[in-house]
């Protein structure tokens, strides 16, 4: 499903020959093969950022679009708490790319995340703050960088294959060689 919803957003935004490449790519890449047989949350994330960039950048703004974008962008940071972060690149690039936006647009925009976020948060609090902050807050803000495992064993957990074949050159390898064979093919191609 996120396959063909990434090669039809890109067909859609660019050209159909780059959503088909990016259909491809995503198709094969190892981090999307492992969130397809586990129970990750980074693809609710990367849902709801598609939703409302995809609404966001329209040409016209319609109330809907950025009520929809807004709680998009809302239910993202829900899901995981580094989302504030894409959240606030997507309205700045919004800022900056639509100079004459009109203030109450992008109020309802900001007024939709933050009743998303209230709307799933505020219940947790209410009911039970001191356990919201330890169990969500602090476990995001406490949580090592490197976890409990040096790189090479996370690179062979990340890649789901066996430790022999997971050294961290190997991912940068098969990246680089696969970005070679497509600008080859293209090349070869004309474009």
């Amino acid at each position: 499903t996120a396959t063909v919803l990434l090669g039809r957003f890109v067909a859609r935004h660019s050209s159909p020959r780059r959503g088909l490449l990016a259909a491809m790519i995503y198709a094969t890449a190892a981090p999307a093969l492992v969130a397809g047989r586990t129970a990750l949350l980074e693809p609710w994330l990367d849902l709801a950022l598609v939703v409302a960039y995809d609404r966001l950048s329209r040409r016209e703004l319609t109330r809907r679009d950025t009520v929809i974008g807004g709680v998009a962008l809302g239910l993202g940071i829900t899901v995981k708490a580094w989302g504030l972060i894409a959240a606030i690149v997507l309205l700045g690039w919004l800022a900056a790319r639509r100079p004459r936006i009109e203030a109450r647009a992008f109020g309802r925009i900001v007024a939709a995340l933050a009743g998303a976020v209230a709307v799933v948060c505020l219940p947790f609090f209410v009911f039970a703050p001191g356990r919201m902050i330890t169990d969500v807050v602090t476990t995001q803000l406490g949580r090592p960088v490197d976890g409990t495992a040096d790189t090479f064993i996370r690179w062979s957990q990340f890649l789901a294959i066996k430790p022999v074949f997971a050294h961290p050159y190997v991912p940068a390898t098969l990246a680089t060689i696969a970005l070679v064979a497509c600008a080859v093919a293209a090349a070869q191609r004309g474009h």
